[in-house]
């Protein structure tokens, strides 16, 4: 008898092991319609690992052959090929028969597919999906920059996979196709020789790289403009110095108020190098004003 919706539920988190166990000792007691309801809840424990429900199943329908239920176990032998193509069984003729019965319906004789697989960067991935075992040979075949083409056996790996390196180096173009032999005939292929897949090295665009631009250096007529001018406004500065002290020698030399004596001589001496500043301060003017010019038309 099945038990609960309820019950199984309940214990729906629980592990598998108790009813599977359970469900042996029933079917060695002859008890097959007591195991399958062990079984049924059994399968929907969500924890169950893939060959624990792989157990779980083939027991199932085993004992749903034992009770004469052919359509439920070949129903459950379904499933479980859908998950795993290529198993193989051996077991009574009359389980033999459902299972027989559950896989040529799912595939036909001759079903072989290669059938692509998520892979990491540089790498290509395949499952081969061969239930009734007649591929003998998995073969890559590779050519470089429409050169030769070369041949390498794939080894099968655990799940019926297979997993090779597709790498190119700067420009260069790699053309692949995969194909999966039987002893007689090309079974199941990726892409052809007339038409097969292209890896190419992705373009390395050139980078634009901009540089801060670099200091103005300014011209040597600016620099020379400059220092002239610079200089030009020194001597105005020291010209008007002169100016100044030599129109002050001159008026301390004509003050009437000064003492009396060498009076004549101190005045003769003041007006003379009054006079004598005075002069080298018109000359300096004269050469600032041409300096600040000069400096001014070399700056502009």
């Amino acid at each position: 008898m099945l038990l609960s919706v309820a019950a199984a539920l309940a214990l729906a988190a629980q592990p598998s092991s108790p009813w599977l166990d359970e469900a042996r000792v029933l079917v060695e007691q002859l008890r097959f319609a007591d195991a399958i309801g062990r079984l049924e809840v059994a399968r929907q424990v969500r924890s169950l690992e893939p060959d624990e429900l792989r157990q779980v199943l083939e027991l199932l329908a085993y004992c749903q052959v034992a009770e004469g239920r052919r359509d439920a176990a070949e129903a459950t032998y379904t499933t479980m090929l859908q998950a795993e193509p290529w198993m193989q069984l051996k077991s009574s003729p009359k389980v033999m028969e459902a299972f027989e019965a559950a896989k040529t319906r799912l595939f036909p004789a001759d079903y072989v597919r290669l059938e692509q697989k998520a892979a990491p960067s540089g790498f290509a991935a395949f499952t081969l999906i061969d239930p009734w075992n007649q591929v003998r040979a998995v073969t890559l075949f590779e050519r470089r920059d429409a050169g030769e083409w070369t041949e390498t056996a794939l080894t099968e790996e655990a799940g019926h996979a297979y997993r090779f390196p597709l790498s190119v180096t700067g420009e260069e173009q790699l053309e692949w196709y995969v194909e999966a032999h039987t002893e007689t005939t090309i079974a199941a292929h990726v892409a052809s020789r007339e038409n097969p897949l292209v890896l190419k090295s992705a373009r390395q665009e050139p980078i634009a790289v901009i540089a801060p631009p670099l200091p103005k250096v300014m011209p040597a007529s600016r620099v020379a403009g400059i220092v002239v001018l610079g200089l030009g406004v020194v001597i105005g500065a020291v010209a008007t110095g002169l100016a100044v002290g030599g129109t002050n020698l001159r008026q301390a030399a004509r003050d009437p108020s000064r003492a009396p004596g060498d009076f004549a001589d101190t005045a003769r001496i003041a007006e003379s190098e009054g006079q004598r500043q005075q002069t080298w301060a018109m000359g300096l003017f004269i050469g600032a004003g041409a300096g600040v010019a000069t400096g001014v038309v070399l700056v502009w």
